[in-house]
């Protein structure tokens, strides 16, 4: 038996050997030990609470499981069958007598069991209830160990997962704080995982686009394109996504992004490729357009020369030298409109290949009649009937070139099919209106329209239905690169009334 005063020596002794390791196989065998040598035990078992059992999570002495005098109770105590001698939890602790050996049976709350094995006298009841709060200090102990090593496990597999990514990406508190981050983010800023770590998200963000953060980060989920900042100072485009998840209890942001700059130099080789296709095509355009006013001005240039040759003008007379300063005249104002026209069309294709990236407030008819001026030859080469229906009320800030560069490859295109197709009556119907807040416009052809098994594929890279010779099957994909990565616009295609529809969104 215990005095008052061994009993409290004892509870302290076995205390102060609660709780002081970080590991939880450490902190069970170090109160497991305690536990033994205080109470003069010949064993001590720990039991961990499972759905359907109870299993053995630590033992001393290591063979305690092997000895016969127990090994049969212990497997039958945590046997599936044998829930009758599991601890009711409503019951603090339970002595049980086996064959001489008297097994102390304590619940630990939240975790499982503590059993105390004495060969000699069962502990009294004034021991067993003071050993109660100790059990409960050990039950905490463990059980906040081992979640906290399970929170650290989470830890570690979350890195090693995220570190295998090849897209950047970074978690932020709720104040946008950097509390988690991967290689590859941290090799696309420049910075090291200690100099990552507290960073706020505008660090990384470009002056330009800190401005729209706050709106979309009330967003539980958002994606669009931004410019990114490294840690010297340099940009560079991506393609950003953040959600809003739940993270160690609390709400976080974890976003991810794709460098974008391979793309866009990608981009870049097409578009240049784009534009030097499209500008053979409009030096023929241009030879065609002068075709016909300078034959015009070669033969006022030839009637003049054979008039005064052969003398049709009597200069002697007044009348004579009236008629011919009247055929003159007229001879030269009618040149001088054909080299007017010569000048406004070697203007109108020197704007459209000047490289002109700056938005400026235009009529989208402007553009419309624009790009039918510069195809018209070939409108008429193949008999093309062109009917417009335009009406927009207001003009629209955008980059002028290179919505007509994209109305020139869809009515381009359009020339082209009716060239080889046999259309006894091919016709364009343009129209443009606004409607609500948009303005639209769309191009319908009556050229039998796009297979469908195509039609999806029409806007990809080097996708063409034209021969290598004439086609380079980029005009369509640069044309929606345009409308809707440039000028923020959308572009659709549909087969309408046994023809193609393009319809441009902006």
């Amino acid at each position: 038996m215990f005095s008052n005063y061994q009993l409290q020596t004892t509870l302290y002794e076995i205390s102060m050997h609660i709780g002081t390791s970080t590991n939880s196989t450490a902190l069970a065998k170090d109160a497991l030990s305690s536990f033994m040598r205080q109470l003069n035990c010949s064993g001590a078992l720990l039991c961990q609470k499972k759905p359907s059992a109870y299993s053995h999570y630590y033992m001393l002495p290591k063979n305690l499981f092997s000895q016969a005098k127990t090994k049969q109770f212990l497997e039958d105590f945590c046997a599936d069958d044998q829930q009758d001698l599991v601890l009711d939890t409503a019951k603090p602790y339970r002595i049980i007598e086996n064959r001489q050996i008297y097994y102390h049976i304590f619940n630990l709350e939240g975790f499982g069991l503590l059993i105390l094995l004495r060969n000699t006298h069962p502990f009294s009841q004034t021991i067993a209830k003071a050993l109660l709060p100790l059990c409960n200090k050990f039950a905490n102990a463990l059980s906040t160990t081992i979640q906290a090593e399970k929170n650290t496990d989470n830890l570690i597999n979350f890195k090693t997962l995220i570190d295998t990514m090849s897209e950047g990406l970074a978690l932020f508190d709720e104040n946008l704080n950097c509390i988690e981050i991967n290689q590859s983010a941290l090799e696309k800023f420049g910075y090291t995982y200690e100099d990552g770590i507290g960073k706020h998200i505008f660090t990384v963000i470009s002056d330009k686009d800190r401005g729209k953060l706050m709106h979309l980060n009330q967003q539980a989920h958002a994606e669009s394109e931004w410019t990114l900042l490294r840690k010297d100072g340099t940009t560079f485009p991506a393609y950003v996504s953040g959600s809003n998840i739940i993270y160690q209890g609390k709400v976080s942001r974890i976003v991810t992004f794709w460098d974008l700059t391979d793309l866009k130099e990608k981009e870049k080789q097409l578009y240049a490729q784009s534009r030097l296709a499209q500008m053979g095509e409009m030096i023929s355009m241009i030879a065609h357009q002068w075709r016909q006013p300078l034959g015009a001005i070669s033969a006022s240039i030839i009637g003049i020369i054979t008039k005064i040759q052969m003398k049709k003008f009597d200069l002697d007379t007044k009348e004579g030298q009236q008629l011919q300063e009247k055929y003159l005249m007229q001879k030269l104002e009618k040149m001088s409109t054909y080299v007017d026209h010569l000048s406004t069309t070697i203007e109108d294709f020197r704007n459209f290949f000047k490289p002109n990236k700056e938005k400026t407030t235009v009529n989208l008819e402007e553009i419309i009649h624009k790009a039918l001026n510069i195809v018209h030859p070939g409108l008429l080469d193949h008999h093309i009937n062109v009917s417009t229906s335009i009406h927009f009320n207001h003009s629209i800030e955008t980059y002028q070139n290179e919505i007509l560069q994209a109305l020139l490859n869809i009515l381009k295109n359009a020339i082209d099919h009716f060239s080889t197709a046999d259309i006894s009556q091919p016709a364009i119907t343009i129209k443009g209106y606004e409607e609500k807040e948009a303005f639209i416009i769309t191009i319908t052809d009556n050229g039998g329209g796009i297979p469908d098994a195509i039609i999806d594929k029409i806007f990809d890279p080097y996708f063409s239905t034209k021969d290598d010779k004439n086609g380079t099957g980029l005009g369509l994909y640069m044309t929606k690169t345009m409308i809707e990565d440039h000028c923020q616009g959308k572009i659709e295609v549909s087969n309408h009334n046994g023809g193609a529809r393009f319809k441009i969104i902006f």
